[in-house]
């Protein structure tokens, strides 16, 4: 991959960038290739090693330690994938990979070991499936990041799922509009267009409250005008956001956004991702502290993904 100005793949132009001289256990040839865009990369604070938002996306030689427990696939997605791209897990909703690309990688990302991809067929296997099954009220759109898929390629998804009047609800799950806000942007005309037809929700994947900085919360702010319905998964990451107060902090400033919390999801345990892990007892105890700080409206889900399950399991 080449280095643009819009982006980083190589990690010394990175830290070149964020005036760090050097980092001890960097990586810097990983297995999963860096991508960190400029945007994003200017909401890091320069002259720290430990940002939290440096943290999510720099490789590092823990990635390299095999971990018993972790696998490349830790949520089941093959055996859920009714035709190629199409997960079914779970009653009334299907999700599609609507890309295997992503405006940058995350280092604990559950999909970071998979070989999926953008498959022009889409609509036509998406609109079978829908035909075969009609209890389907919402589709999810995944990746990879959906929202760096070809706008072309989701109008085109989009006039697939249009016959199939159960579905009520079009979801995309993104960190384009934390990571590359402009490029965000680019997407309203279309979830506008088909406005009449679908409720709109989309699902910020934020993780800590300096990524809703910059032009996100203008973006957000444009989303909210257009009926988007906007929500927010965090994953718990050790020495990112595992406290209540980073947590707090997040929740305050996704409301301030018109954001609600939804989800703080454990781990999902992908090879290369186990020193990002949060143990469940820790976890529980955070969220706990969140519960006597925040009221309740603000204060995400806990919760797990267990292979075969039909839903989320929440942690008490």
């Amino acid at each position: 991959m080449q280095e643009t100005s819009n982006f980083f793949s190589r990690i010394d132009k990175l830290l070149d960038y964020l005036k760090i001289e050097s980092i001890e256990n960097a990586d810097f040839n990983p297995k999963f290739p860096m991508r960190v865009p400029l945007a994003y990369a200017e909401k890091m604070e320069k002259g720290n090693s430990n940002d939290p938002l440096l943290m999510q996306v720099l490789p590092t030689q823990e990635e390299k330690k095999q971990v018993p427990g972790f696998s490349d696939d830790p949520v089941d997605d093959k055996k859920s994938e009714t035709e190629s791209g199409i997960l079914h897990k779970y009653q009334g909703r299907i999700l599609i990979i609507a890309t295997g690309n992503c405006s940058v990688r995350c280092r604990f990302c559950f999909r970071r070991n998979a070989s999926f991809k953008t498959l022009p067929n889409m609509p036509v296997l998406l609109r079978k499936t829908l035909e075969r099954s009609p209890e389907i009220h919402e589709v999810i759109f995944s990746g990879g990041d959906p929202l760096t898929a070809p706008i072309t390629f989701l109008e085109k998804t989009f006039e697939s799922i249009v016959p199939a009047r159960a579905v009520r609800t079009i979801r995309f799950h993104s960190r384009v509009p934390l990571t590359e806000p402009e490029e965000a942007f680019r997407y309203l005309p279309l979830f506008k267009k088909y406005a009449n037809r679908f409720k709109f929700v989309l699902v910020l994947h934020t993780n800590h409250p300096r990524e809703l900085s910059g032009k996100t919360p203008g973006f957000l702010k444009e989303c909210r005008e257009n009926g988007i319905h906007l929500l927010n998964q965090s994953v718990l990451l050790k020495g990112i956001n595992d406290s209540s107060e980073t947590l707090a902090e997040l929740s305050h400033s996704l409301f301030d956004c018109g954001v609600l919390p939804y989800y703080l999801h454990l781990l999902d345990r992908a090879n290369g991702t186990a020193h990002f892990e949060v143990q469940e007892e820790t976890a529980k105890k955070i969220h706990q502290q969140l519960l006597e700080k925040l009221p309740g409206y603000l204060v995400p889900k806990l919760v797990r993904e267990i292979c075969g399950e039909k839903s989320k399991t929440p942690i008490f």
